[in-house]
């Protein structure tokens, strides 16, 4: 284009760490970090999920790049037992078009959960199969590579990188007690904590991120959040917390969350998530869908252990339902499934604090029930709240044109007293919906409150 020519550059110039930037006043500090990874751990068939705080300092001699001594540091290390696959590695390399979108068999929407990590460190790295990820934001240009590239990725078998930069490694071998010299059969994604030097030139946060906040994190998860994350995921059986001490070598134990029962449940846990993509490409195939099963859990500590039972009831209507004509236009970008779940301790009823679930904790809504209630709710980008902006015209049908309520609840009692060992609780889960529900079950408080709840029902396409 020549000197004279009447065009002129015109085009966005945001840094891409001033979009995480932006993303991060969205996405709040603290456990919800590691709700964040739980979640992308189960979306991709993890079973087990282990956080490790390592409190160490790696050597720096034998590193990819020499500007790379920086990430050494104490970390946080999240592993699963579950492989990238190529859409997750495509998901990576963007904010906001994740490759999860349009499968129904996950929990991810906006694809911009992963960033939420970005509170705590400015590089992430990933060991997962035979694959070395390094993420950069700020597009340093490790490696030789160009500046502008905001990362790398590498075989590190084929290219035997382990015995040419053992430092590198060693913050995985250590935590993994593994050597890494072949494919590894999962995957451990490690974060480095803001360090001050970081935070005076970080273009995405100036917190500085401490040992003690992360240890502090890990004890709000365990008491906080504990098995309230398990309930209504899909895979994830067990959720370990261990730490290695400065000089140590070895993990240490602090806190475990384990279901009890997994092996006998798992198949029901797993039943929607492997049938949904024929319900829904299928739909002449299926009618109703139920599951009801109990969930046993068992919290570990130093403190000891806390066990409890839970009755789980997960409810698909019928997909060939005439009002079901009216989701299609909205399926693809919304990904609605018209699914109901419900959760009560039958051990200790008068433990029961209900939540509002999207598969995970709300936990921007404080509500009264007294069961918790899962749903294909429209939430917010940050997945703490319902989305409660939605034009008129972009809410369908109300859910209760969908799925009586009346027609549900007897369904439930129906299918719960059939299960072998549920029967002898029924009168217990009656009491769960206030005094006069056991006596006159029309009047269902907490049912008519989710009826309510029900217009934010996830039935519009989803706004970026």
């Amino acid at each position: 284009m020549n000197n004279s020519s009447p065009f002129s550059s015109f085009h966005p110039d945001e840094r891409y760490t001033t979009r995480i930037k932006n993303i991060l006043t969205e996405y709040p500090d603290g456990s919800q970090i590691l709700r964040e990874i739980l979640q992308n751990s189960d979306d991709a068939k993890s079973t087990v999920q282990t956080f490790i705080l390592d409190h160490n300092t790696y050597p720096t001699e034998k590193l990819f790049d020499s500007r790379l001594d920086r990430y050494q540091g104490p970390a946080l290390l999240a592993i699963n037992d579950s492989i990238f696959q190529p859409d997750d590695f495509k998901s990576l390399l963007s904010l906001a078009n994740s490759e999860k979108r349009n499968k129904f068999d996950k929990i991810g929407v906006m694809g911009i959960g992963f960033n939420s990590i970005f509170h705590i460190t400015d590089v992430a790295s990933i060991v997962s199969g035979s694959s070395y990820v390094l993420i950069d934001p700020h597009a340093r240009g490790y490696c030789d590579l160009p500046p502008g590239q905001r990362g790398f990725k590498a075989d590190y078998v084929a290219n035997d990188l382990v015995k040419k930069y053992p430092d590198q490694f060693m913050p995985f071998t250590i935590a993994l007690n593994n050597t890494l010299n072949g494919f590894y059969n999962g995957t451990i994604l490690r974060y480095s904590l803001r360090t001050e030097t970081d935070a005076a030139e970080s273009e995405i946060s100036n917190k500085i991120y401490q040992i003690s906040q992360m240890e502090e994190l890990f004890k709000i998860f365990y008491d906080v959040d504990n098995i309230t994350c398990l309930i209504f995921l899909k895979y994830i059986e067990k959720i370990s917390f261990y730490e290695i001490k400065k000089g140590r070598k070895i993990p240490e134990p602090l806190y475990q969350i384990d279901i009890t029962n997994a092996k006998e449940i798992s198949n029901k846990r797993t039943l929607l998530a492997n049938n949904i993509m024929s319900m829904i490409t299928s739909p002449l195939t299926f009618g109703t869908f139920e599951t009801i099963y109990k969930m046993k859990f068992c919290q570990s500590s130093a403190q000891g252990n806390i066990n409890s039972e839970w009755l789980i009831i997960n409810y698909i209507a019928d997909v060939n339902d005439e009002n079901y004509a009216k989701f299609k236009t909205y399926i693809r970008d919304c990904k609605f499934v018209p699914n109901v779940g419900l959760a009560a301790r039958i051990d200790y009823v008068s433990k029961n604090i209900g939540k509002l679930y999207c598969f995970l904790p709300l936990p921007g809504n404080k509500d009264d029930f007294s069961v918790s209630i899962n749903g294909c709710f429209a939430v917010s980008k940050n997945r703490r709240h319902l989305e409660s902006s939605m034009d008129d015209d972009l809410v369908i049908i109300n859910f209760i044109n969908f799925i009586n309520a009346n027609i549900f609840r007897l369904q439930m009692i129906h299918y719960a007293s059939k299960v072998h060992g549920i029967n002898i609780y029924l009168k217990r889960l009656f009491r769960l919906y206030g005094k006069n529900f056991y006596h006159k079950q029309q009047n269902m408080y907490h049912l008519k409150k989710f009826i309510h709840f029900g217009q934010y029902l996830k039935m519009s396409s989803l706004k970026d």
